[in-house]
């Protein structure tokens, strides 16, 4: 994976696990929903959340 900019590191190391876990214990296609960052947490969908200045992504299978 590649990244550009102040947290790429951090943002590629959280997809990076996200995406072994899955590899290891999928047993279905994953869902990825991306909202605005400023989605209160009671309006988004349940699972692993990948969060960015401008958009959340919440990562579920």
């Amino acid at each position: 994976m590649l990244g550009g900019g102040a947290d790429s590191g951090k943002l590629i190391g959280q997809v990076n696990d996200s995406l072994h876990r899955w590899s290891q214990q999928r047993r279905a296609q994953p869902v990825v929903t991306a909202y605005p960052a400023t989605t209160p947490d009671g309006q988004r969908a349940p699972g692993t959340r990948v969060t960015r200045p401008e958009t959340s992504l919440t990562i579920s299978w």
